[in-house]
């Protein structure tokens, strides 16, 4: 079932659930209502959760596939000599994911920056605002 997939993998993420809204911006309550199979999400959401947990996509929509979560560091915490030696476990497929995965999570990294990035300039907007409208007010009080 999608919501104990979903649970599993945030409990072993170690991630709390505000966390995730505040990377993800899907409120607290839809992802309480997704942990609690109250809601299914639709698939765009179902992607969006697996490339920010580092799970396949299938896997957390239907079960099937690998549940492994994809960091990569089994590969990138060996040491070069390891991985040579190791390297014929890792088929092209499993590079593939892990390379799939690292784009996925520069790209959400750069649509959370984008989005930190779009909120401070209308905070700061906000800010200029409110001391032109101060800095016109004191000039009043000084005539």
């Amino acid at each position: 079932m999608f919501s104990q997939r979903l649970v599993e993998t945030i409990r072993k993420r170690g991630l709390s659930r505000y966390k995730i809204a505040q990377d993800t911006k899907i409120t607290e309550a839809t992802l309480s209502n997704y942990s609690n199979g109250k809601v299914n999400p639709s698939p765009s959401i179902v992607k969006q959760l697996a490339d920010y947990l580092g799970v396949d996509y299938n896997w957390l929509l239907t079960g099937e596939g690998n549940g492994e979560i994809l960091t990569g560091s089994n590969i990138l915490a060996d040491s070069t000599s390891t991985y040579r030696a190791r390297k014929k476990k890792y088929s092209k497929n499993d590079l593939n994911s892990i390379i799939d995965y690292f784009e996925s999570q520069l790209k959400t990294k750069d649509t959370i920056i984008k989005n930190h990035m779009e909120d401070l300039s209308v905070r700061m907007t906000s800010i200029e605002n409110k001391l032109d409208l101060l800095f016109q007010v004191s000039k009043l009080g000084k005539k």
